[in-house]
């Protein structure tokens, strides 16, 4: 008993600790939010990093192909966000991006398919016409740090307490950000609890080359393959651990550094936690 309260008191600290340091690392971002070409991502570009997360049936010729654009996998990604959102009984759907303005990503949707969508960054530096555009689409940013709680307490304040997509593709604070399991796994437990029944979630816990802008297509000729990390075979335990628990409610699948999670119907409000997962540290 003693032996696993003082694991818990471990975890925590880890966790705690990684967090202070994460806000430390993602503030010097802060000032330069102007400086990445990503900071507002269009749908087409959004969907070419989480398409290979999508069911395979959907990919499945694309993935035949040896030059594939950009648009190409966008168009698969939105049809089926737009197709899987649509079979529910939510008619006022609503979205969310953590790590991004999603000016650009939201309005790629069809018109009014979502009546409410949201971005969360660092700082908010739309110029005035795109932010008339987005009050005009409905659409708002909201500035703050994805590891700090206090931007959930703010969303749950403000009326935003749940939405049918959410998505996090952070990209350059990854490359330096740690992850301790303990983290990633509190973090992804927030953004399911928020998730309406029938809800997507699409997020990034890695950066591959596919992943990036200038890569503008999948040619499987020259993105070499990378072996798997410590952070990927985490993830992988996770989703083994997490399935046993839940069984086939919640759907997961996971590409090189992306996961998609479906919380289905008769899907439970929250994950587990879970703690037979592998135990060593990402940072």
């Amino acid at each position: 008993m003693e032996e696993k309260f003082g694991s818990k008191i471990k975890n925590f600290r880890n966790t705690r600790n990684t967090i202070e340091n994460n806000k430390i690392l993602v503030n010097e971002f802060k000032d330069h939010e102007d400086e990445y070409p990503i900071y507002d991502s269009s749908l087409d570009n959004i969907g070419n990093t989480f398409a290979h997360a999508l069911p395979v049936e959907l990919v499945g010729d694309l993935k035949k192909k040896t030059n594939v654009s950009i648009e190409d996998y966008g168009k698969v990604f939105k049809s089926y966000v737009e197709d899987t959102l649509s079979k529910g009984n939510n008619n006022n759907l609503s979205a969310i991006e953590f790590g991004g303005s999603g000016s650009k990503l939201f309005s790629g949707f069809t018109h009014n398919f979502f009546k409410k969508t949201l971005g969360v960054c660092l700082d908010d530096i739309r110029s005035e016409d795109v932010k008339e555009n987005d009050k005009n689409n409905n659409h708002d940013v909201i500035k703050g740090d994805i590891f700090d709680k206090s931007i959930y307490l703010n969303l749950k304040k403000d009326g935003f307490e749940k939405f049918d997509l959410i998505i996090s593709r952070i990209m350059a604070p990854l490359f330096v950000t740690a992850r301790s399991p303990e983290l990633m796994q509190k973090v992804i437990r927030q953004w399911y609890r928020m998730l309406n029944e029938n809800g997507l979630i699409f997020a990034q816990f890695d950066v591959f080359d596919e992943h990036k802008p200038e890569v503008p297509f999948r040619d499987k000729a020259k993105v070499k393959p990378v072996d798997l990390r410590l952070i990927e075979f985490f993830v992988m335990d996770w989703k083994m651990a997490l399935e046993k628990e839940v069984g086939n409610v919640v759907d997961i699948q996971l590409d090189r550094g992306i996961v998609r999670i479906h919380k289905k119907s008769g899907a439970p409000d929250e994950l587990p936690i879970l703690k037979d997962t592998v135990n060593f540290s990402l940072e």
